[in-house]
């Protein structure tokens, strides 16, 4: 066998391999390990995610990634109600009136253990809410859970989905 021939062979093989490799990871029903998968940066109190809640330096706003106390001032607040007495109430800034959407999954009526929930806007994307209107995924048997981890791959599934009256 001449050079060029074997050298034509070793790229054919090569891309028989890598293209194999590809096509079976994209066929995998094995799901993906929450515990070791990328985890995106939240970061609620950014000039792109906040409105009247902006980290400044001097305000203590938590940092990205961080947990909220929302049972702590600037979190809670105190008004009054129509009868004068007064109340307290959650203050989560600005949001649209519209709630975001977060997809839940079942199998057999039941919700999909180890599978979590999708979500196409996190805060400071538009159309980003804290309240969540639920829809529910009904997946086959076969499903494993995680084998689907976003909106994206949700869509192209065309599982059935539901919009129950939860929010």
């Amino acid at each position: 066998m001449d050079y060029m021939k074997m050298r034509t062979t070793k790229w054919i093989l090569i891309g028989l391999v890598v293209f194999g490799s590809c096509k079976k990871d994209a066929d995998s029903k094995t799901g993906i390990d929450p515990n070791t998968a990328e985890t995106a940066v939240i970061d609620r109190f950014s000039a792109a995610a906040g409105h009247l809640q902006v980290r400044n330096g001097s305000n203590l706003l938590p940092d990205p990634n961080q947990g909220v106390d929302f049972d702590q001032s600037p979190f809670i607040t105190t008004g009054l109600t129509p009868g004068g007495q007064p109340v307290q109430y959650y203050n989560f800034d600005v949001q649209p009136e519209k709630p975001a959407s977060i997809w839940a999954f079942f199998k057999n009526g039941q919700p999909l253990s180890g599978q979590l929930n999708i979500i196409n806007v996190i805060p400071g994307d538009s159309g980003y809410n804290d309240f969540w209107q639920v829809y529910k995924v009904n997946v086959p048997n076969d499903y494993t859970a995680n084998t689907i981890t976003s909106y994206d791959d949700l869509i192209v599934s065309g599982y059935a989905i539901e919009k129950p009256r939860i929010l």
